[in-house]
């Protein structure tokens, strides 16, 4: 991938807008995290939040990491939506929303299921040859993304309750020394429905006259590469260029015959 960075004052007054919100968005959710992490730190921290405050602030920058590393910017829309998401999972650990609303973690890996889902979708466009592979390729790579994420996810919690001391996947039983496994099974079965969500999303936008917006999902991932332009240039001269053989060939012809009658008259009067 060739870096091509755009500039700030050469985008439109309206994505310099919406730029403007998404970092004021990002700068908000960092003094969230690192307020709230300084606030534990004071009392002591009761709930074992603090460190939930402070790793959140990796995902909060990742977009701005990801235009720096490969030089391009983002789509406004991709980091708006990928910063609400961070939002909605990370304050819920930074907060402890968990301890009050039990139901909300698993609204949180369904959502899940979708986001990494459209994720999968994001990293798939940016691909040379992406417009010409087929929509059930995309379908099922898009849905065993959004599975391997949250087998990792799943793996990242467990390996923080038995090294970090934390409780991510549950209260420890009493005898047993783990938590409950039907947290995590159920987890992964509401990530699998998000998934499956996008999965019949995408098909039925790609295969149906009703896109469901996602001709502007795509818009917003694609970018139109150099490399393309260039492939694309080359096409259509080899398409004009015989062309314009045939009508030199043609041209040639019909001055032939012209080029003998005039040669016939000048004879002729002589």
């Amino acid at each position: 991938m060739k870096r091509k960075w755009v500039k700030f004052n050469d985008l439109k007054n309206s994505e310099k807008a919406f730029r403007i919100v998404n970092l004021c968005f990002i700068v908000l959710i960092l003094a969230f995290c690192i307020g709230f992490g300084s606030y534990y730190i004071t009392i002591g921290d009761p709930d074992n939040r603090v460190l939930s405050c402070f790793i959140l602030i990796l995902p909060v920058l990742l977009p701005l990491i990801y235009e720096l590393a490969f030089g391009r910017r983002l789509s406004n829309f991709v980091v708006l939506i990928y910063e609400i998401y961070v939002l909605l999972g990370g304050s819920a650990s930074v907060v402890n929303v968990y301890a009050y609303l039990p139901f909300y973690d698993k609204i949180i890996h369904f959502i899940a299921g979708y986001v990494f889902a459209l994720l999968g979708l994001f990293f798939l466009s940016r691909i040379a040859n992406y417009k010409k592979l087929n929509v059930w390729t995309v379908a099922i790579f898009c849905f065993l993304f959004t599975l391997m994420i949250e087998y990792v996810w799943e793996l990242i919690e467990r390996f923080s309750d038995l090294f970090l001391g934390q409780t991510s996947q549950g209260d420890v039983i009493p005898g047993y020394n783990a938590p409950l496994v039907t947290d995590t099974i159920t987890d992964m079965l509401c990530n699998f429905g998000g998934g499956l969500l996008f999965t019949l999303h995408f098909l039925i936008g790609k295969l149906s006259k009703c896109s469901l917006g996602m001709n502007f999902i795509e818009k917003e991932f694609c970018y139109i590469r150099e490399d393309d332009v260039k492939d694309l240039a080359e096409a259509s001269i080899e398409k004009i260029d015989p062309e314009i053989d045939d009508n030199i060939e043609r041209n040639e012809k019909d001055e032939i015959p012209e080029k003998q009658k005039t040669s016939k008259k000048t004879t002729k009067n002589e």
